[in-house]
Parts: C-alpha cells; sequence; structure tokens
C-alpha cells in the first residue's frame, strides 16, 4: 500500500510540476487540448494522472472545449468552427470560449489550494473535470473520486445522508473531515 501511495504521490507531484498556475496562466488553448499531443493539460487530467482517479468515459466536451479529430463532424449540440468544438456558455468563438475556460481553472485551483471547495459547486466545467482539478490542487484534502453517483453511494455506504442534489462539496467536506490533511492545511 506504501508503495502504490508513493507511486501515486510522485504523478501528482509531476503534474504539479508540469502544471504550475503559473503554466496555466500562459497557457495556449493548443497546450490545453489538441489531438495527437499526450502533454497537453487535458491529457494530463485524463490520462497522465489517471490513477490518481478517473474522469475517463465522457467525451471530450467535457474539458469546455476540444480539438475535433474529424474535422467534418461538428456536434450539433455545441459551438463549432473549422478545428474546435465548445460548450456554447463559454461564448461565440474558440478564442473567447479558452479565455473563459483558463478563467475557471485558475478559479478551481484558488479555491482548491484555500479549501473553499463550496465555490467549486456551481462554476460551469463538468463535475469530472472541476473535481479532478480540485482534487489536484487541494493538497490531497479531497477524495479522488468525480463520478456523483459513485460518490454519494460511498457517502450513503458510510451513513452519511447523500443524494444526486446533495453538492459534491458538502459531501467531500464530510469525508475530509475525517482526513488528518484536512486537518492541517485548514488550521
Amino acid at each position: 500500500m506504501e508503495v502504490q501511495t508513493d507511486i501515486c504521490r510522485e504523478i501528482l507531484y509531476a503534474f504539479l510540476d508540469t502544471w504550475t498556475v503559473d503554466e496555466i496562466r500562459r497557457m495556449t488553448l493548443d497546450q490545453y487540448v489538441s489531438v495527437g499531443d499526450k502533454d497537453t493539460f487535458c491529457q494530463w487530467l485524463e490520462t497522465m494522472t489517471r490513477s490518481l482517479g478517473s474522469i475517463k468515459g465522457v467525451n471530450s466536451s467535457k474539458f469546455g472545449i476540444y480539438k475535433r479529430r474529424d474535422k467534418s463532424k461538428r456536434p450539433k449540440r455545441l459551438c463549432n468552427d473549422n478545428d474546435y468544438s465548445w460548450q456554447k456558455f463559454y461564448g461565440d468563438d474558440r478564442n473567447e470560449a479558452f479565455a473563459k475556460i483558463k478563467s475557471e481553472i485558475l478559479q478551481i485551483i484558488d479555491y482548491a489550494k484555500k479549501g473553499q471547495f463550496e465555490q467549486i459547486d456551481d462554476l460551469h466545467l463538468t463535475q469530472f473535470v472541476r473535481w479532478k482539478i480540485a482534487y489536484l490542487y487541494s493538497g490531497e484534502r479531497l477524495i479522488p473520486i468525480f463520478k456523483k453517483d459513485i460518490l454519494v453511494k460511498i457517502a450513503n455506504h458510510f451513513g452519511l445522508s447523500a443524494a444526486y442534489k446533495t453538492p459534491n462539496s458538502a459531501i467531500q467536506f464530510t469525508f475530509t473531515k475525517l482526513n488528518p490533511l484536512h486537518t492541517q492545511a485548514t488550521a
């Protein structure tokens, strides 16, 4: 178990060394998401840090914007240009959308570092992405489970009253009260 924990921490630290707050501030759209580039922020979230909690299984729109491999496939429920598709909430063009997404990522990181997890509930990135980012920057104060129905089942198993409508932060907070790192980080 200790060896597994050490490996997971090495992966976490590699992520944090690669994706510092300053790097994210400077991050370009191609550094955020691209096709065939294994070193983008989104690849790190989904693939490189999978052992720290999986967000696999939902299509690439979960990242707010993505570069289409097949440029002819333009999802009708998303905004599209020649290369990218993005959630309509984020704006009319890829640059506006990416600027809003990057701003939201920086907010999540700030809230996670400060332990203000309840602020993360109402942001717009999908819950998988929001809570994975929050976990990675939280100083290990959150549990690495990002699928809501699984989080609710675990909470209920441990006797916590939770439903699908219960905010993720409330469920996470209940678990983090039991985690000694949470006490250290917020003291």
